[in-house]
């Protein structure tokens, strides 16, 4: 045996080599007999959800978008309309915005005609290299608004571009999963990590929904059970808020409305936890109640109070939005037709409205009706209460107690003529003109922001004097 050894000029043990060579060959036919693969799949990049069938609505922001696209900075180009805070870019600058680009790269995947995919990820990478990475920032995991304004040189950031930027990236990974460059997981996670960071609470009603859906879904892609209980409880933590209260906190807000509805579709359209589709369900109903019970079909009108709208009259978008989904025609206001009806949500799948409330975007009101609602309850100081009045062609609304605040509209009239030209009187205006009249309330003749002028007591007489609808009072009786 030693010899054998010595004469084995390799120095390997040949009995030892055929037992390794039989060990291997049970372990192949173990493998072959349990039938399993020797070289298993790769696991999926993320769960794929079906993209929803092309719409007329998703044509029309395509065929914009297509018009507006910039090669050559990769991203949209439009002509700026600031609302006057956050940004010190002026109107009618041309900008490229963020948001809207990468809702037309989530158009251009679901459209995924020729040269779609390229172009959308030329733009995801244009925009996702313009998030904050640093995570010791203050705007860590954050967007600016436009490529022109960087972060630093914006008034003040708005953080909730994580929680917007941030479901359009969500949406297009769950959605096209194989199509998409890699650092665009590694941006999700830095903006769930901002919006867990911001933590907000369910009295931010938009971005408490928006960020709690955000994380649910991120916490689906990346199997990351804490993040999706983040998120599940967020979106619970708003239902119990709207029960307790009687309402969201933004209460019956048009541009609000919106992304409550259309971020509760997003949820229900990529997302699998059946706790977190039944919150948004529930936060989906409650929304379309308050705008049911506001909608007034003779003026074709979104009745007050609202606690934040930024224009008189219902703009060309919100009428889409809502005929998209009650199913009715509803008309646009003579002077909102120059607007454009940009849609924000034409990449997700409209849910109908709850059949049980589609009545109230059809008949008019025959007899006077009072529609009372509770939307805070607050201890010690009395409810916040919410009231508006409608007849057949005259509606009213108006909140108690006032709340003459920047962006708050706390009283309405809208009067209508033959379903043609029906007028509408800045709530905040009125509200104003009420307290004066009432208690010589000082600030009637202070501009809020996005309010119409009041130039003086005579001024205020004059406007309040065309909203007379019941019995002489601009505001409904308590």
């Amino acid at each position: 045996m030693l010899m054998m050894r010595q004469s084995d000029p390799t120095g390997c043990d040949t009995w030892a080599l055929r037992i390794r060579m039989h060990l291997f060959a049970a372990i192949a036919a173990m493998v072959l007999w349990s039938g399993c693969a020797p070289t298993a799949p790769a696991k999926p990049v993320a769960p794929s959800v079906k993209p929803p069938k092309f719409s007329p609505v998703l044509k029309t922001l395509l065929d914009e978008n297509d018009r507006q696209y910039d090669a050559d900075a990769q991203m949209l180009v439009a002509d700026f309309r600031s609302p006057g805070y956050y940004t010190r870019i002026a109107s009618g600058t041309a900008v490229h915005p963020t948001r809207e680009s990468l809702i037309y790269a989530l158009a251009l995947l679901q459209r995924n005609a020729a040269g779609d995919t390229d172009r959308a990820v030329a733009i995801i990478r244009k925009v996702v290299g313009l998030q904050d990475t640093n995570s010791v920032s203050k705007t860590y995991g954050v967007w600016p608004w436009l490529l022109e304004e960087p972060l630093v040189e914006m008034e003040s950031p708005d953080l909730n571009w994580a929680d917007f930027c941030g479901s359009q990236i969500a949406h297009m990974l769950m959605e096209h999963p194989g199509k998409l460059p890699g650092a665009m997981r590694k941006s999700l996670r830095h903006a769930v990590r901002a919006i867990r960071r911001r933590n907000v609470g369910p009295g931010y009603t938009n971005i408490a929904v928006l960020g709690g859906s955000v994380c649910v879904v991120a916490g689906e892609l990346f199997d990351d059970a804490e993040l999706l209980a983040y998120g599940r409880g967020r979106l619970q933590g708003v239902v119990r808020h709207v029960q307790r209260h009687g309402g969201f906190s933004e209460y019956n807000s048009p541009p609000y409305s919106k992304v409550i509805i259309g971020e509760c579709e997003r949820l229900l359209h990529l997302a699998r936890d059946p706790a977190s589709r039944k919150a948004a369900e529930s936060l989906r109903r409650t929304c379309w109640q308050d705008i049911a019970a506001s909608f007034h079909p003779a003026t074709q009108q979104w009745a007050g109070p609202h606690s934040r709208t930024s224009r008189v009259y219902l703009q060309p978008s919100t009428v889409e939005f809502l005929s998209l989904r009650t199913g009715e025609q509803i008309r646009t206001h003579p002077t909102m037709t120059a607007d454009v009806a940009r849609s924000r949500y034409a990449t997700v799948p409209p849910l109908d409205c709850p059949s049980e409330l589609v009545s109230r975007f059809q008949n008019s009101v025959e007899q006077p009706q009072q529609v009372r609602r509770v939307f805070a309850r607050q201890v010690g100081s009395g409810d916040y209460r919410g009231y508006n009045l409608a007849h057949e062609k005259r509606l009213s609304g108006k909140c108690e107690p006032f709340e003459l605040l920047d962006a708050a509209e706390t009283a309405d009239c809208l009067l209508e003529d033959g379903g043609r030209s029906g007028r509408r009187v800045s709530r905040t205006v009125l509200a104003r003109w009420e307290r004066l009249r009432v208690d010589g309330h000082p600030h009637g003749t202070k501009r809020l922001p996005g309010t119409l002028p009041v130039r003086g007591d005579a001024e205020a007489r004059r406007l309040a004097s065309h909203a007379r609808p019941f019995g002489g009072r601009c505001f409904s009786s308590r």
